[in-house]
C-alpha cells in the first residue's frame, strides 16, 4: 500500500518494520503508516523538511478513535509503546 500511496517515500530510511503490522497507508494521509493490534503507527518522512507538519518522525493513534496517543522521534519508544 506505501508504494501505491507514497511513491516517492524513500523505503530505504524506514526503521526496520515487524513483519506481523499491517501496511495500510492511504494516500489522503500525511505519511506511510502501519496497524498493530488497535494502534495505528504512521512513519514521516526521515528529512524533517519532507514533513507536512515538520514535527517529530512517528506517531501513534488509536485505530478505532483516531486520538493520538505518542509522538516521539526514538523509533525504540514506539515498539516498546505497541507491545
Amino acid at each position: 500500500m506505501i508504494n501505491h500511496a507514497f511513491p516517492d517515500y524513500d523505503h530505504a530510511t524506514l526503521p526496520p518494520i515487524p513483519s506481523t503490522w499491517e501496511d495500510i497507508s492511504y494516500q489522503h494521509d500525511t505519511c506511510p503508516s502501519w496497524q498493530v493490534g488497535g494502534f495505528q503507527v504512521f512513519i514521516d518522512y526521515e528529512d524533517n523538511e519532507e514533513r507536512e507538519t515538520q514535527g517529530v518522525r512517528f506517531f501513534v493513534n488509536d485505530i478505532k478513535t483516531g486520538d493520538g496517543l505518542l509522538l516521539t522521534d526514538n523509533w525504540q519508544e514506539i515498539l516498546e509503546f505497541v507491545k
